[in-house]
């Protein structure tokens, strides 16, 4: 017989083992609580598993289970009503991450919609809303959502389908009216995320009605690239309203700011192609020539409104060229967030620059000897412009973090420290007055003998 601490340190070490975890309970009865706990700590819910009917029967009915929960999935149910999420709630009293996909809530047929007194669920860490109706019908329903919580952490908005802005604002016209309230009192959001940027979302929370949304919002991320510069005249507005609240902001740019030159494309059209038969027939991945001219973005990122966030820590960008696109167009990448943070407050006190480089030419490039590896993945880039912005009189107190997101599996650790020290050289302003860090994001981390 063993000691029940030496039972449960067992079955701990066994929490992401969902099969070790089903045998265990099957053990004995004593095994049982220890082993549910690690098993019910996340659920989800589809309309195959089960009706909605069902799942709120089978919560109610075993709190022992319910109560355990943390991370809950609710995906695929269609005209689910507010009544029904909060009985599906009620039961989670531990509850700290909820994900909602494809989602459709019902709306009431009364112009006047019940919102409760208090929040369901007093404190959630993250609430996740993809794809759902609340995202593309209007602020109402999604303020409704909202009204079932107190304090949310982390809320993430996401979308693959949108709408019209101008009608979505004419829609707004209405909606004090319709509704019969703004945004409920109890709910405090700290930090506002987008996948997908909804444009007609964004435009209707923007609306001086929607105000009291952004009360308590300090960070505020688009982990989306934004692709046209309509979705940042629109981030611009809430900006302008709002930007004073946040401390922290992220932004990832895409090429398709930008236009890539016609004449480019014809000068190098046929040497590409060429090059890149020869390369591919040989099984390597082939590097994009270097273009003859990159748009000038400065003027277009005023309207982004940047400065207005006059309070603002940290400040962060994405500069992806994980996949084909965002390889072959990465010069412009870096291009155009230049051309961003030239519009930065002088309040900001850290600027990450996160890098994902393409992992295929990362193989190619980085796994040969130092010597032999072509300059074909980071260094290569136009990293003097960045240092030249980022080293302006204004950024008294500025701190620099760069972060290359890599795989182990892709480069070694020496390799790695030859990345950076070429690209320390080549941002020697930063470099030289202390402003410049290099935060590893590999798996496993180096040691500092790497260096």
């Amino acid at each position: 017989m063993l000691l029940a601490e030496i039972v449960d340190q067992i079955i701990d070490d066994l929490h992401d083992d969902r099969k070790a975890l089903q045998a265990c309970t099957l053990v004995c009865k004593s095994w049982q609580p220890r082993s549910r706990y690690h098993l019910w700590t996340t659920m989800s819910a589809t309309p195959e598993k089960g009706t909605v009917d069902k799942l709120v029967a089978f919560l109610t009915s075993t709190t022992d289970i319910s109560q355990r929960i943390e991370c809950f999935t609710l995906s695929g149910y269609q005209k689910i009503s507010f009544t029904d999420l909060e009985a599906i709630l009620i039961p989670l009293t531990s509850l700290r991450t909820l994900s909602m996909n494809d989602i459709h809530i019902s709306r009431s047929p009364s112009s006047e919609i019940d919102i409760p007194s208090g929040p369901v669920v007093v404190t959630l860490t993250t609430l996740r809303i993809m794809d759902c109706n609340t995202t593309e019908q209007g602020v109402d329903i999604l303020f409704r959502l909202l009204s079932l919580f107190g304090d949310i952490k982390n809320l993430y908005l996401s979308t693959r389908r949108a709408r019209s802005v101008d009608q979505d604002l004419s829609d707004l016209d209405g909606l004090e009216s319709r509704v019969g309230f703004i945004f409920p009192p109890h709910v405090h959001i700290y930090n506002l995320s987008f996948g997908s940027l909804p444009p007609h979302i964004l435009a209707q929370l923007g609306h001086p009605w929607s105000s009291p949304f952004w009360d308590s919002i300090d960070g505020f991320s688009v982990e989306h690239a934004c692709t046209s510069w309509v979705e940042i005249k629109q981030l611009g507005k809430v900006f302008s309203a709002h930007g004073a609240r946040f401390r922290r902001v992220a932004i990832k740019a895409s090429h398709n700011l930008l236009v890539v030159p016609t004449d480019e494309v014809h000068n190098h059209g046929l040497a590409r192609s060429l090059a890149t038969r020869v390369l591919l027939s040989l099984g390597l991945p082939h590097l994009p020539p270097i273009p003859d001219e990159i748009k000038d973005t400065k003027e277009d990122w005023r309207a982004l409104r940047l400065r207005k966030c006059s309070n603002l820590d940290v400040f962060t960008v994405t500069l992806d060229h994980s996949d084909k696109d965002g390889h072959q167009h990465r010069r412009e990448i870096l291009s155009t967030t230049v051309d961003l943070l030239t519009h930065l407050p002088r309040s900001v006190r850290e600027v990450r620059i996160i890098v994902i480089p393409d992992i295929t030419v990362a193989a190619f490039s980085l796994s040969t000897r130092a010597a032999q590896a072509p300059k074909g993945l980071l260094e290569d880039l136009d990293w003097t412009a960045l240092d030249d912005v980022l080293s302006a009189p204004k950024f008294k107190h500025l701190r620099v973090v760069l972060e290359i997101v890599m795989s182990d599996d892709f480069i070694s650790g020496e390799r790695y420290w030859k990345i950076v020290n070429n690209i320390r050289r080549a941002l020697p302003l930063l470099s030289s007055r202390g402003m410049l860090v290099f935060d590893k994001d590999l798996t496993p981390a180096w040691t500092c003998q790497d260096q």
